[in-house]
């Protein structure tokens, strides 16, 4: 489980950021089908499908201290799966900024 959640960061983050920077199959010295079957590879599914049905309590909040700690607690009610929709929304919205 923990390896497959650490091949599919670093497919995500291979695909995101050769999406933002306008990277492509000979900045990564593979072939083109290589690089296509890459960004068609499903990430998450596993730990999309456990979120989806998953019940989580964040009625308790722990405040974080130690060295170098800054920054402010904050208390939600959303879901993981809408903390993970609105981080996507940031993340594309970050992407149309950069000028093309």
């Amino acid at each position: 489980c923990i390896r497959q959640i650490a091949a599919d960061a670093q497919v995500r983050l291979v695909v995101e950021l050769s999406n933002l920077l306008k990277l492509t199959a000979t900045d990564f010295d593979i072939t083109e089908d290589q690089f296509k079957d890459l960004k068609a590879i499903q990430t998450f599914q596993d730990t999309e499908a456990y979120i989806s049905t998953a019940v989580y309590d964040f009625s308790t909040v722990t405040e974080v201290t130690g060295t170098g700690v800054t920054g402010e607690v904050e208390e939600t009610t959303a879901s993981i799966a809408e903390i993970l929709e609105a981080e996507e929304v940031l993340v594309h919205s970050i992407v149309e900024e950069i000028p093309k």
